[in-house]
């Protein structure tokens, strides 16, 4: 009885172990619209180039979420991959980033505030982390957050499309693409958002 609650207990462990090797992952194609080689990342990777040089021209999100970085040790400009991603290059993103990281997913409640939430692809700029205070919706691009009276949003909730969120005006400097909602821009993308942009 005991040498079979061992190798239950053996199985167990394997089987959590294969689990956990798999609970974030992310398949990359070298071309674009899911062609070429493919490569499987399941660790954060500061410098992606010097480990193995790696062309991105396409991703497919297999669990959690990830952010795929132009500079090494996550600088430049970055994409927050929360769906796939047919094309790396039509997004202005370099094909073979710097760094890439996986980003587990917080249960996190998403306070409204009894309004109701906006549909589509407009975007609900937080001014809190853990999408909290007050929340405004864009729907078209703002070249100027402080001509049109926006914070630098702590979070965002993004249901389709893609945005272009920047540190500059005019959708300069340093830029953050997003695809789906982030619970803490702060922690992803240091620094403040001063343009959005909605991109085709």
């Amino acid at each position: 009885m005991r040498r079979l609650s061992l190798v239950v207990a053996a199985a167990l462990l394997a089987f959590s172990t294969v689990s956990g090797a798999h609970a974030q992952q992310m398949r990359t194609f070298s071309k674009p619209n899911y062609g070429g080689t493919q490569r499987v990342f399941r660790d954060p990777l500061p410098d992606l180039q010097s480990s193995r040089p790696t062309t991105v021209g396409s991703v497919r999100l297999e669990t959690e979420k990830w952010l795929i970085c132009d500079g090494t040790n996550y600088s430049g400009d970055c994409l927050w991959v929360s769906r796939d991603v047919p094309s790396l290059p039509a997004l202005g993103l370099s094909d073979t980033p710097g760094s890439i990281k996986p980003e587990r997913v917080p249960l996190v409640r998403r306070h409204w505030g009894g309004r109701y939430p906006p549909s589509g692809d407009s975007l609900a700029l937080f001014e809190k982390a853990n999408y909290d205070g007050e929340w405004t919706e864009i729907k078209d691009n703002v070249d100027n957050f402080a001509v049109a009276n926006l914070k630098s949003p702590g979070s965002l909730v993004l249901g389709d499309g893609t945005w272009r969120l920047c540190t500059g005006v005019d959708y300069s400097g340093r830029c953050l693409i997003v695809t789906g909602s982030a619970w803490d821009l702060h922690e992803i993308f240091p620094g403040r958002i001063l343009s959005a942009q909605k991109l085709p």
